[in-house]
């Protein structure tokens, strides 16, 4: 009985890890802001590889900072270097709080992680490398207590 007990959990927990798995990411990483402060110097770098030119895709952003972050936003730079070395530049200002001051990102004890989307529905139109370089805009030139920014680029499902 201990064993059939025992193997109906196994199940059950691998059961929800599998679940969970999003079969449309294709890219995921997280760059380390070395302590916790950026400067409007350093960029970020992420690369990724697009097979199917067919299909539309989805890139957000994610930046974990500290409650101790001192501005209610952040603008970002952003260039997106195609394969063929062609780059396009964006200029992207993410709100952290609310009018009245509280973080509206995940808050577990002194962090805080947002989500934001970067590009929704883009075809890329070339196969290859695609490299996004990401630096911080503010009139501040140091950020401080910005743990880490990281991007997730999707597959969008296919509508018939």
């Amino acid at each position: 009985m201990k064993k059939l007990s025992l193997l109906a959990y196994t199940m059950s927990v691998l059961l929800i890890f599998l679940s969970c798995k999003n079969d449309n990411l294709l890219y995921t990483s997280f760059q380390e802001i070395k302590d916790t402060t950026w400067s409007f110097k350093d960029s970020v770098f992420f690369n990724w590889e697009i097979e199917d030119t067919t299909k539309s895709y989805s890139i957000h952003l994610n930046i974990r900072h500290t409650t101790s972050y001192k501005w209610a936003n952040i603008f970002l730079f952003s260039d997106l270097v195609f394969p063929n070395d062609k780059a396009r530049r964006d200029t992207f200002e993410f709100y952290f709080s609310d009018d009245y001051g509280h973080w509206t990102g995940d808050k577990s004890g002194l962090l805080v992680k947002h989500k934001f989307p970067l590009y929704e529905r883009v075809r890329f139109p070339l196969k290859g490398m695609y490299k996004l370089n990401i630096n911080q805009a503010m009139r501040d030139t140091q950020l401080v207590d910005l743990m880490n920014i990281g991007i997730e680029v999707y597959t969008n499902p296919t509508v018939k």
